[in-house]
């Protein structure tokens, strides 16, 4: 099984590269995935009279995989496991190579993924008056940038503020309730999150008190905003607390689009501060 998920990531990620999605759905399941692959040259140069080797080509260093499936008419699951390399290339930029150049192996062409966690998996239950239900290792959307993927709009690799877990990033054990509301020309989808306190795969905090945090994400014409605010406590006491905040905006106009995102957050009689945009 695993072999074949592998095999669905690849194909995704260089049909167009440096990222991509593949979608095909059969019997109510979608396959997704990036797939991260760097070009690397390197050239030992000489020294003492002993002239180098040159190393050029390509290397896997990373893969996500998206899988959701519907189970039944109300239940679904949606999985995001994060494949990385086993291992690493230790060279350093070099010079180019030159054309006609021969290209040599690497120094360490055995590099294969390895599971390295889940970035999502969820169950999803859907709830009479239109309420939603996850349940599992899920992925707020303390901000867009982060919690919707927008920096894969962008970049390669995701920004400090993107994935910082002080900043744009957040993800946990934990329950998130979604239900969207219609406020005359006004779209409000909105979040609720119970968090687990004890750090499973983001360490929010090394306690078992819940952090609770809201998101809501307005939307009327053109224009689009997201804010989140979360409270917990972060101490192995459980007695210092810890906010988290972040407020963002678009504007889509024809074929323009601009956005923009902060967030920050507070950690009570600690140096662990930020915040950022």
């Amino acid at each position: 099984m695993i072999g074949k998920l592998l095999l669905a990531g690849a194909v995704a990620g260089l049909l167009a590269l440096p990222s991509a999605r593949l979608f095909a759905a059969e019997g109510g399941t979608t396959i997704g995935g990036h797939i991260k692959l760097t070009a690397y040259d390197y050239k030992d140069g000489k020294m003492n009279g002993i002239k180098g080797h040159q190393y050029s080509g390509m290397r896997f260093s990373g893969m996500y995989l998206y899988v959701s499936s519907e189970l039944t008419d109300k239940i679904s699951i949606d999985l995001q496991p994060q494949f990385d390399a086993s291992s690493t290339f230790d060279a350093s930029t070099g010079a180019t190579p030159r054309f006609g150049t021969k290209l040599q192996e690497s120094k360490n062409p055995a590099v294969e993924p390895v599971f390295s966690g889940w970035v999502k998996a969820v169950v999803k239950i859907a709830l009479p008056r239109g309420y939603e239900l996850s349940a599992g290792i899920v992925k707020p959307r303390f901000t867009i940038e982060y919690g919707a993927e927008l920096f894969w709009e962008d970049e390669f690799n995701g920004s400090r503020f993107a994935c910082s877990k002080d900043l744009g990033a957040m993800k946990e054990t934990g329950v998130e309730i979604y239900k969207p509301f219609e406020v005359g020309p006004i779209s409000l989808p909105a979040y609720l999150y119970i968090l687990n306190g004890n750090g499973t795969t983001n360490t929010l905090d090394n306690n078992n008190s819940p952090m609770l945090m809201v998101h809501a994400e307005p939307e009327i014409g053109a224009w689009k905003f997201s804010g989140s605010l979360g409270r917990g406590r972060y101490d192995n006491g459980n007695k210092l607390d810890e906010t988290r905040y972040s407020l963002g905006g678009s504007y889509e106009w024809k074929d323009l689009s601009a956005r923009a995102e902060y967030a920050g957050g507070l950690w009570e009689r600690s140096l662990r501060r930020d915040n950022g945009d």
